[in-house]
């Protein structure tokens, strides 16, 4: 049963979500959407997630699939396999949707869809290190860009050079 309510919240087609989103848009919520990998999930990733919900109704989580990560990461990422991550972060409450993001190009398709009334980053970005891109399309659909503090001493670096050294 818990399963199948965290089934309900990951996306694989930008179709259906964002078609989901539209209607959702039309009630007078407000969507956030945020990404990351979310390899190893730690304190910090559920603090972040956690204020980004504060920022709107609806929650979006754009999650990097396996290839992209990898991509993104390095060789050897992520540790955590796809699947697993994909129910980790939908598992948290204030997640209300999850996309699987398998392009290793920027975020302007699901960005331009959604059409994220706040499109939340962590305030290790600044509106100049964005991809100019993403923010213009976040920024010609009317919606605002926020950046979400870093919770002090969590970062998945630090937690990877923490078993290093163990």
């Amino acid at each position: 049963m818990i399963q199948e309510q965290i089934n309900k919240k990951i996306f694989k087609s930008l179709d259906i979500l964002a078609s989901i989103t539209d209607h959702y848009k039309t009630l007078g919520k407000k969507i956030i959407v945020t990404n990351g990998v979310f390899d190893l999930l730690h304190p910090g990733h559920v603090y972040n997630l956690a204020e980004c919900k504060e920022e709107g109704d609806t929650l979006v989580v754009i999650v990097n699939g396996q290839s992209s990560a990898t991509n993104y990461k390095g060789p050897g990422r992520p540790f955590i396999a796809e699947k697993d991550r994909l129910m980790m972060v939908a598992s948290l409450q204030f997640v209300d949707f999850v996309l699987v993001w398998n392009e290793t190009t920027s975020l302007t398709t699901p960005l331009s869809r959604i059409k994220p009334d706040i499109w939340a980053k962590g305030s290790d970005r600044t509106l100049e290190t964005l991809d100019q891109d993403e923010r213009k399309i976040v920024e010609d659909n009317n919606g605002k860009i926020v950046f979400i503090p870093l919770k002090d001493g969590y970062s998945t670096t630090l937690l990877i050079e923490k078993i290093k050294q163990s």
